[in-house]
């Protein structure tokens, strides 16, 4: 009813040359459409008795009705998209082909087997091929325990194997799929569907990839690339070719932590200023006796009358202390400031967190795939580095162990201060004259206007008005 199909001309060009077909100009009107009797249908001049298969021209319309002769019993079965577990519905008695829309009639074929057959094409020279139950058997869908239609691997005969490099050929088209159906010793092909994979099926891309391997090969030898290559070596990853990754250096940050948190106080008391180290240097104290140690400076410095630092100040960091000791990444700075008092700077927090783990393994993870499929030999020599922070040795030890075999024992992992930012000491004259210039500005007492630390170059923005109140605020 659509006036037939129309044919492109420069598919007539194509196709002629492939497959020594001449296709004809655009088909003429089919004529009327008449149901002659019950078993009979005649379009134009010609006749077709059921069982007949009704098809729309609409290659999306998957509405495709297949009626049944009286000597059958009659009736129509109507194949639909897959709607969960059914495919097809049988409608009884006598039926009436459709009126509306266009419609391609054909001789319906009982299949051997009662399956289709699926063919998948990777180049004219190779194909798989399943079968899955017809939809005209029952209309239900058999699944697998993933939810899948159970499909099946079958072996193609070498005339089907030729029908398979001749469609890839005709079409143009690589890797695409399309239908037989076998019946009576036949095989016959029903449509051709293009670009298809198989699923769920290894052996299919195993085989997929070994083609397209082999015609990247091909290609290398005959292309401009080649006067780079040692054709020899194509195909061989040796450690002599300059096109194998012999290396990979991977510098990373820790990964998602808590909040780090720090109290800090210049403190005067002979038995905190007594923890800095030799000669009067800077001490770090992150073991459990250090801890211990700077407890029992605070405790002394608290119980001692004759203290000049602050009682609440104190207070505040053996209370802080005595909670947070035990937990992992714990510590205290001790520095030497002016006048003979120490900066004392307690820090706790900053653990990595269960999502921060699990970004390191999965980048572990990523990280092992992707080498293993460029050079596999990268992964027998690997080295770990983490500074000193807990945060990101316990990121390195779950990157670690998800980078390296189930089981296979993990290489020491070097522990590097040199890993940290290495600071020179006039940069730290210049940062800590920034920090003070800095805590002055926003500790006056007044507006903006008449503070004194208000400089050009260090002048807040306007709405802050007023620093101090700014800060109490926030």
């Amino acid at each position: 009813r659509d006036g037939g199909p129309a044919i492109d001309p420069a598919a007539r060009h194509v196709v002629h040359p492939d497959v020594a077909a001449v296709l004809a100009a655009d088909a003429a009107h089919s004529g009327e459409v008449a149901e002659v009797d019950e078993d009979t249908l005649r379009i134009g001049g010609q006749t077709i008795r059921k069982p007949f298969v009704e098809k729309p021209c609409d290659a999306e319309d998957h509405n495709i009705y297949i009626y049944y002769s009286r000597a059958q019993g009659g009736g129509v079965r109507r194949l639909f998209r897959k709607v969960g577990n059914r495919s097809s519905e049988f409608v009884p008695g006598p039926a009436r082909v459709r009126t509306e829309g266009s419609f391609v009639y054909e001789e319906f074929i009982a299949v051997d087997g009662a399956v289709d057959v699926k063919v998948y094409t990777v180049g004219h020279t190779y194909a798989h091929a399943e079968t899955r139950k017809s939809p005209v058997v029952d209309g239900h869908v058999r699944r697998n325990i993933d939810g899948k239609e159970m499909r099946f691997s079958t072996e193609l005969t070498a005339a089907e194997r030729d029908y398979a490099g001749r469609v890839s050929e005709a079409f143009g088209q690589r890797v695409c799929g399309f239908d037989i159906l076998r019946a009576d010793g036949r095989s016959m092909v029903m449509d051709v569907n293009g670009w298809s994979f198989v699923k769920g099926s290894e052996e299919y891309y195993d085989e997929a990839a070994r083609v397209l391997d082999a015609r990247f090969q091909e290609a290398l030898r005959n292309r401009w690339l080649a006067r780079f290559v040692d054709p020899d070596a194509v195909g061989r990853a040796t450690y002599e070719s300059r096109w194998v990754l012999k290396a990979v250096l991977d510098v990373c940050r820790h990964a998602d932590r808590t909040p780090k948190q720090k109290i800090k106080c210049v403190l005067r008391s002979a038995p905190i200023v007594g923890l800095l180290a030799a000669g009067g240097g800077e001490a770090m104290l992150r073991s459990a006796a250090d801890l211990d140690r700077v407890l029992a400076a605070l405790d002394e410095a608290c119980d001692s009358p004759h203290t000049d630092d602050s009682a609440a100040a104190l207070g505040q960091l053996r209370d802080v202390l005595q909670r947070k000791r035990a937990q992992t990444g714990t510590k205290v700075q001790v520095k030497p400031a002016d006048g003979g008092a120490a900066l004392l700077v307690l820090k706790w927090g900053g653990e990595c967190t269960h999502a921060g783990l699990v970004q390191a393994q999965d980048l572990g993870h990523r990280m092992r795939t992707d080498l293993l499929l460029i050079n596999r030999s990268l992964i027998n020599d690997v080295r770990f580095f983490s500074s000193a922070e807990c945060r990101v040795q316990s990121t390195v030890a779950a990157y670690a162990e998800a980078f390296l075999d189930a089981g296979a024992p993990a290489p020491p992992v070097a522990v590097r201060p040199d890993m940290l930012d290495a600071i020179s000491p006039a940069a730290k004259r210049g940062m800590d004259a920034a920090k003070q210039r800095l805590r002055a500005l926003f500790n006056h007492d007044g507006p903006l206007a008449a503070n004194p630390h208000c400089t050009p170059e260090l002048r807040p923005p306007p709405e802050i008005g007023h620093p101090r109140a700014f800060l109490r605020g926030i």
